[in-house]
């Protein structure tokens, strides 16, 4: 394809991007629950929107996909929410910063 094609193509591509639309990163990740059962280290696709991150990670014992999403609340706390892979959501709840990348609450923790 010749090069001023391509030129005209690009900024036509992030005209058709979705508004807030982020693409999802592969990193290290590690996320505990103690009412889950869940333990996973590994890697994590991340996606951010806004203020908003997404971890997506398989459950350690059933090896279904597990979304985690972490939305601000104040000054280093945010609200986590679990969403199993049939859609189901369940509250985790509070968490606070702690360091550069990882969130921890009463009974669970989330690092990058």
């Amino acid at each position: 394809m010749p090069r001023a094609a391509l030129t005209l193509l690009l900024p036509l591509s992030v005209l058709l991007a979705p508004a807030g639309f982020a693409q999802p990163t592969e990193q290290p990740c590690r996320i505990w629950s103690v009412p889950q059962a869940m333990s996973y280290k590994g890697l994590c696709k991340v996606t951010r929107k806004g203020a908003s991150t997404s971890l997506s990670a398989p459950h350690a014992l059933s090896g279904e996909r597990k979304t985690i999403e972490l939305n601000p609340r104040g000054r280093r706390k945010v609200e986590v929410m679990g969403r199993s892979g049939d859609g189901a959501d369940n509250s985790w709840g509070e968490a606070r910063k702690v360091g550069k990348s990882c969130w921890v609450g009463p009974d669970f923790g989330l690092c990058l």
